[in-house]
């Protein structure tokens, strides 16, 4: 809905040609704009990119846009079917309170109900939707008919998948009368494949049976239907929302949708069988770590299952009498904290295991350190600080507050970065991006690194250069080096790159950028939101800046989703220029260390 809506606005001037984001700012509200004022018209716009639908050209406040072909003919039938969209809109805008509803078994509200059953008699009937002449308009119904279809289909999958008793079911299973036999939902099931009707029964399909094991992979986006819904807020930088406030993301369904998701639930998998229960495996336990800790611990549930795993399958787990386990969960919600405190009381029924539960803030490890220390003094637990734990962080290091404002600042967080960061980390990472060598000029070397990063941001509808928003992520990581002395496993979602100056451009059609990526509602729902993706490789040079290097990593086909141990560089790489190492200093065979001077 957040693409059609926009494309909608644009019709009247990006249609017609390359126009400045501004001029189409104006065309589309009626008043102008401030060029930092524009960040959440550019991030939608990428949304549209990312669909196919729009192409830009230049970067920043600075940028055009034109529609596609394709983006024309969808701008074009979302006009001509302006009622169907404002109400499918108005069902996104009530989603939360719908899904709520059927969870805790309220009544409905009777509007969005009668608007669930019109607009489920429209999906029934193909929406009925008529477009341009030829392949485009053809192409535009298509797309247009399969995100009406999701408006209806997504939340009520996430509903099934959410449900007791529900989640489980075999192909052929009668789902239950009430809500799943309202005719609103059921001719919704029905027209999407997802269940068929066997007299007074509603069955799930096979392919119903599928998309419920895998209802997670909707759960996210389905949390932010109350941000995506306010155009005025996330596309035109009215009253904003963002994902750090409970009262504008449906937060259990967020939790839910993240640690379920499929792709990281097996990455993450990977992650915790070749690494983190390794590091608690090793046979030198006093060198291992005090415990480990979940920051952004959302449910504790993944916190919970990996301190299980540990428990049970590891050396550590085998010796809890002589060295105790400490399980931190730390989260800025509320409702996540409460949750993650019902979730790992249970732990401490283990002899040798003991729980906290903290308020973390990603962007300040100083005082998640200290309340931790004084946690611990206040129970009598054994003295420990953040940096006596092994750390987690699940798709949570883009969920900050900004830090760094403006390119200058940028420019000297990075230039400082530069100077204290492995060179042979820094030569490595860029070599991944194309830059076969660092400039031995420090000014040169600079720009080399400010010119990698090419995603801007939008923040509270400011626009935010993809060189601040890196800045701030290197800035956010140097803060969290001293207390990663064994290291950091991370989950991270990523935004498609664009191409870097100097770069080969023929792929992209010269300066104008058409991106392709399976999933544009990852950008879309995290840049409506103010937060901070990243493409992978601009994510890890952020890192390496920061002082760290990658010891391990996976990633989806088309690195939309990743997983990697960070460690402090030195464990990786030898510098000779370290005050501590004496200059006949070789590197100990494992792990492997490249010498530098």
């Amino acid at each position: 809905m957040h693409t059609l809506a926009t494309a909608g606005f644009l019709e009247g001037s990006a249609a017609r040609g390359w126009t400045a984001l501004s001029e189409a700012y104006r065309e589309a509200t009626g008043r102008d704009a401030a060029p930092e004022r524009l960040g959440g018209l550019l991030a939608a716009v990428r949304t549209l990119g990312l669909k196919g639908w729009a192409e830009l050209r230049g970067r920043g406040a600075d940028s055009s846009v034109r529609l596609t072909a394709t983006g024309r003919a969808i701008a074009t039938v979302a006009a001509a079917h302006d009622e169907v969209l404002a109400d499918a809109v108005a069902f996104t805008r009530g989603t939360t309170g719908f899904l709520s509803g059927i969870w805790s078994n309220r009544r409905l509200d009777d509007d969005l109900v009668d608007l669930l059953d019109r607009l489920s008699a429209q999906m029934a009937a193909g929406w009925e939707l008529t477009g341009p002449p030829a392949a485009e308009g053809e192409r535009a119904v298509r797309e247009m008919r399969t995100a009406l279809d999701g408006v209806l289909v997504c939340p009520l999958l996430v509903a099934m998948g959410r449900s007791d008793g529900l989640r489980n079911l075999k192909p052929g299973a009668c789902l239950p009368p009430t809500p799943w036999h309202h005719p609103a939902m059921t001719r919704v099931l029905v027209t999407a494949g997802l269940a068929a009707r066997d007299g007074d029964e509603v069955r799930l399909s096979e392919l119903g049976a599928d998309r419920l094991r895998h209802a997670a992979d909707y759960g996210v986006t389905v949390s932010y239907a109350d941000v995506l819904s306010d155009l005025s807020a996330s596309v035109f930088g009215g009253s904003w929302r963002t994902s750090r406030s409970d009262s504008d993301v449906s937060r259990a369904t967020n939790i839910w949708g993240s640690a379920g998701h499929s792709a990281l639930r097996r990455l993450r998998a990977e992650l915790i069988k070749d690494v983190l229960l390794p590091v608690f495996d090793r046979p030198d336990l006093a060198e291992q770590p005090a415990g480990l800790a979940d920051t952004g611990c959302g449910s504790g549930l993944p916190l919970r299952e990996v301190a299980e795993l540990v428990i049970r399958h590891t050396r550590r787990g085998r010796h809890l009498d002589t060295h105790p386990l400490l399980v931190v969960g730390g989260d800025i919600s509320p409702e996540a904290r409460a949750l993650s405190e019902r979730t790992l009381a249970d732990l401490t029924d283990t002899d040798g295991v003991a729980h906290l539960v903290l308020e973390a803030d990603v962007g300040d490890p100083e005082s998640y350190d200290a309340s931790l220390r004084a946690r611990c003094s206040e129970l009598g637990l054994p003295q420990v600080g953040l940096g006596d734990l092994l750390h987690m962080q699940m798709f949570l290091l883009h969920d900050r507050e900004l830090s760094v404002r403006g390119p200058g600042p940028a420019r000297e967080q990075l230039r400082e970065a530069l100077s204290t960061c492995s060179p042979a980390a820094l030569a490595d990472t860029l070599a991944l991006v194309g830059v076969p060598m660092v400039p031995p000029d420090p000014e040169a070397a600079l720009s080399a690194v400010t010119d990698q990063f090419t995603v801007d941001q939008c923040d509270e509808g400011a626009l935010v250069p993809g060189l601040v928003a890196a800045a701030d992520l290197v800035a956010t990581v140097r803060r969290w080096r001293p207390y990663l002395r064994h290291g950091l496993l991370m989950a991270e979602a990523h935004a498609p790159r664009l191409t870097a100056p100097g770069a080969d451009e023929g792929a992209l059609g010269g300066d104008a950028a058409v991106e392709l990526d399976p999933s544009p509602a990852v950008w879309g729902i995290h840049s409506a939101s103010s937060q901070f993706l990243m493409p992978q490789q601009e994510h890890e040079l952020a890192m390496v800046l920061g002082g760290l290097a990658c010891a391990y990593r996976r990633a989806t086909g088309t690195s939309g989703v990743s997983v990697a141990h960070w460690v402090h560089s030195e464990e990786v790489y030898f510098d000779l220029r370290l005050p501590a190492l004496p200059e006949f200093a070789f590197p100990s065979p494992e792990p492997r260390k490249v010498g530098v001077r």
